[in-house]
């Protein structure tokens, strides 16, 4: 899904390319993938880890964010 929201090739037959669209398909044109791979620390807490993806509303910059998952059985 990285691939698809940086605008990179990739293979829209794939399982998880299609769910990741079926997602996507959720939002109305006013928001826009963001940012990827953005990795986020919080010393005081000893936390740190990175947002697979961040979407953003053009106008109101509310932002949504996206961790993606895999699993064998999910349905």
């Amino acid at each position: 899904m990285q691939l698809v929201v940086e605008g990179r090739p990739y293979r829209a037959d794939d399982p998880e390319v299609v769910v990741g669209l079926r997602f996507f398909a959720m939002f109305d044109s006013e928001w826009e993938g963001f940012r990827t791979e953005m990795e986020i620390v919080h010393p005081d807490l000893d936390l740190a880890g990175s947002i697979d993806l961040l979407i953003q509303h053009k106008t109101t910059k509310q932002e949504v964010v996206v961790d993606y998952k895999r699993a064998d059985k999910l349905e």
